[in-house]
């Protein structure tokens, strides 16, 4: 049996940020010297789609329940 659970995770623009330096593709020292320069891009960016501070990620949940016979 399959379900399909719809889940939103409320982020604020600097969380969104906070996320990115914590990975592979946007940590802080590939950005050397213009790291200030990527953050004040980025938090205007989001701060254009946010609404009263939250961003909305809209994602989901596959779960596939099953068993041998």
């Amino acid at each position: 049996m399959e379900h399909t659970i719809p889940v939103e995770r409320p982020w604020t623009p600097q969380m969104v940020i906070g996320y990115l330096y914590s990975t592979s593709f946007a940590a802080r020292p590939l950005f050397g010297n213009r790291l200030d320069e990527f953050q004040e891009r980025a938090l205007a960016l989001l701060t254009d789609h946010d609404d009263a501070g939250v961003l909305i990620e809209h994602a989901r949940f596959d779960v596939l329940l099953a068993r041998r016979p």
